[in-house]
């Protein structure tokens, strides 16, 4: 992930530079601004929609291996999805990379609540589908704004650390779902680290299919 050493700044100076985030989002275009504020929010639209439509996907489907051992077929993520979606209420780099750094912490305090404390701890393998399952599960809303953002303007040094490393981890996520192609039913899916997703064809397309109903349906009462 490329980013841009920048001096500290308060939060009143970010707030403003995230308002014009989406004229940064590709500088070496010469699209004019309208232009350039439609193709940002096509691709948050995209990105929203996809993940609402793989609402069917499990922990199994991810291969999370402590899971799997243990017998457990799901896991309670309500505490790092509510870190995600509260991502786009800061307003500084330092502030987004600290939640996301909570929501990290607190997919590794879900998976060994999960599995017990008898059991073998969780893995760097076991860390990463759990953390493209928080996402999935989570939709936040901005969320490719927000990784943008931080990529932009957080100084090199708020990078390093465990900060960093759950960043580059959630950059890692949010590629794996992107790079999905829902659309030709892919049902096996590697990133390698740990990250796969399969699922047999026919579970795939009727997951996706009954989640794109609901999705109708939905729009439909609006």
């Amino acid at each position: 992930v490329l980013s841009w050493e920048v001096e500290p700044r308060d939060d009143e100076h970010y707030h403003t530079l995230r308002g014009s985030i989406k004229k940064e989002q590709n500088p070496l275009t010469e699209l004019d601004d309208k232009n350039v504020d439609k193709l940002v929010k096509d691709s948050e639209v995209e990105m929203h929609e996809k993940l609402k439509s793989l609402q069917f996907v499990t922990p199994r489907h991810l291969e999370i291996r402590c899971l799997s051992l243990n017998g457990k077929n799901d896991i309670d993520l309500s505490y790092p999805m509510q870190q995600l979606k509260s991502l786009s209420q800061e307003s500084s780099p330092r502030q987004m990379l600290q939640t996301i750094l909570l929501a990290f912490r607190g997919i590794n305090v879900a998976l060994n609540s999960a599995i017990g404390q008898h059991s073998t701890p969780p893995g760097a393998d076991d860390v990463l589908p759990t953390l493209i399952l928080t996402v999935l599960r989570a939709n936040p809303p901005g969320l490719l704004t927000n990784i943008l953002f931080i990529e932009r303007f957080a100084a090199v040094s708020l990078l390093r650390g465990e900060a960093g490393y759950a960043y580059t981890n959630l950059c890692g996520a949010v590629q794996f779902l992107r790079d999905l192609n829902v659309d030709e039913h892919m049902a096996d899916v590697s990133m390698g680290e740990g990250a796969v997703l399969s699922i047999d064809p026919s579970e795939f397309r009727a997951g996706l299919e009954k989640c794109r109903m609901k999705m109708k349906a939905e729009e439909e009462e609006k």
